[in-house]
């Protein structure tokens, strides 16, 4: 191989390392201080390239001279730091052609979720394998550790496993004062879904102590949710409970795929305001996917009204505009807190950056939206078969929250 280039978190910080084959000749193998999060990896010719079985990515070559890398995103060929030596060999092989989209002995593996292990073992292996040999080079790297389980009562589910990848889980503990807290907080807030509809969907939460990037994710087909460290430290407990639990329903929206149903994506082209006949309504409802800004649509008012800044009280999060997941995920949160449907719609909301009261006009179509998306959602779930349980909690849930709706909307008719 021409070069091996290791992404490592190392005391927060993402580093990039570089090994050229005249290094590694003199390694029996690759010692990290902190944990690889990324490997791009340049051979003098295609062959297969593995970690522990997984096979790295080919790179991808794009007409603009810069190559794509599966999870990771773009970079320009100065970006890959090509060998000199080599320079030619990859000058040849950077055209791009039907026929020759890739680089030619180019392959990277990065994971879904940004900043985390490619790998949880203390040691893996990267493989190569060509014309029947396979030479292998052994990497040690920080491995995932298990920081504590944490129960919430009444105990009506398993404990919350919370496991932690770093180098420096000792001094996270003692710079966070109200660590267990944090932690309580966050399986309270997974807690609070899963009890309200009484299911399991949470098996653990692993803290990345990965500075760059201030969120808290889940991956489709998973049961996990990560947290990055800045999130876990600094936010206030309650907005960790409501973090959790906003994670927690995205995994429920995964589990019962009501935004792959064909009524959720009208649904959710209709609140974005794109024409029966536009691009982006075609493109949503085939794909799934909003083509649009985030911030972009023409009705704010629904989108405001349910996102978590607004509807749970003194909370800063929601973004349902952004796409189906995030709508699913603000608007189920609400549902759990229908009781406070009412109160919300009698106090101002924070619209295009102003505050103000909804008028009666408003009200009504944002109940209206509430009775049309439960009956979506109702339609979509009722099509998972007997034999899931969780959807068919998530029905019950629903025809109860459609009652409290319907009750609401009379009222407001009463009052024209």
């Amino acid at each position: 191989m021409g070069l091996i280039r290791l992404y490592s978190v190392i005391d927060g910080k993402l580093i990039p390392i570089i090994y050229r084959k005249e290094d590694l000749k003199s390694m029996s193998r690759i010692e990290m201080d902190g944990y690889v999060c990324g490997i791009v990896v340049l051979c003098e010719e295609d062959m297969a390239v593995d970690i522990e079985g997984k096979d790295l990515n080919r790179i991808r070559k794009n007409s603009d001279g810069t190559y794509s890398l599966k999870y990771f995103g773009t970079l320009k060929p100065q970006d890959l730091e090509l060998p000199d030596l080599d320079q030619a060999y990859y000058e040849k092989n950077g055209s791009v052609t039907a026929e020759n989209s890739f680089l030619g002995g180019g392959y990277s593996l990065f994971p879904r979720v940004n900043g985390t292990a490619l790998d949880q073992e203390s040691e893996f292996n990267l493989n190569f394998s060509s014309a029947g040999k396979t030479y292998t080079i052994p990497i040690r790297q920080r491995e995932l550790t298990t920081v504590q389980t944490v129960s919430v009562e009444p105990k009506e589910r398993d404990d919350i496993t919370f496991q932690y990848i770093g180098n420096d889980l000792d001094g996270l503990k003692q710079e966070t004062d109200d660590f267990e807290q944090r932690l309580y907080a966050i399986t309270e807030g997974i807690d609070y879904v899963e009890s309200t509809l009484g299911v399991n969907l949470v098996d653990e939460v692993t803290i990345i102590d990965y500075e760059e990037i201030y969120n808290a994710v889940t991956c489709d087909e998973g049961s996990d949710i990560w947290f990055y460290v800045r999130t876990l430290r600094e936010e206030p407990l309650d907005e960790l409970r409501t973090i959790a639990a906003h994670e927690t329903l995205h995994i429920l929206g995964d589990r019962i795929q009501c935004t792959a149903s064909p009524g959720f994506r009208e649904y959710f082209a209709d609140l974005k305001g794109f024409d029966d006949f536009s691009y982006e309504r075609f493109m949503l409802t085939l794909t799934g996917n909003a083509l649009s800004d985030e911030t972009e649509s023409n009705n704010n008012v629904f989108f405001s009204f349910i996102n978590e800044k607004n509807f749970l009280e003194n909370m800063k999060g929601g973004h349902s505009q952004k796409n189906m997941e995030e709508l699913f995920a603000s608007f189920f949160h609400s549902l759990i807190f229908m009781d406070r449907l009412q109160k919300n719609l009698d106090k101002p909301v924070k619209i295009s950056g102003a505050r103000r009261r909804l008028s009666a006009a408003e009200r009504r179509i944002v109940l209206d939206e509430y009775l049309r998306g439960i009956r979506i959602l109702l339609e979509s779930v009722s099509q998972e078969g007997e034999s899931n349980p969780i959807a068919q909690r998530t029905r019950l849930f629903l025809r109860d929250r459609m009652e409290d709706a319907l009750a609401l909307r009379n009222g407001e008719e009463n009052l024209i």
